[in-house]
């Protein structure tokens, strides 16, 4: 549980953001509920734990528009989303 975090969306769930906003304005006041959002296919990538940290790594954007001459990723993963 991360008490300072009051919701989750991937970049697939843009549309969805207003919503889990007003989820979380209209929760109760303990702080307890929460929002997530991720589809089937994008979820967070969490690393090992090391003591009692934690981390994880959440993709922010699919894809690429540009077309760099060193880089792969648009022929890889397509347009940018």
């Amino acid at each position: 549980s991360f008490p300072y975090l009051d919701f989750l969306a991937g970049p697939e769930s843009l549309a969805e953001v207003p919503s889990l906003i007003e989820i979380c304005r209209t929760s109760p006041v303990s702080g307890k509920k929460k929002a997530y959002s991720f589809t089937a296919t994008q979820k967070p990538y969490f690393c090992p734990q090391n003591g009692e940290t934690l981390s994880a790594f959440l993709p922010v954007i699919t894809g690429c528009n540009n077309f760099c001459s060193y880089c792969v990723v648009p022929y890889a993963r397509g347009a940018e989303e």
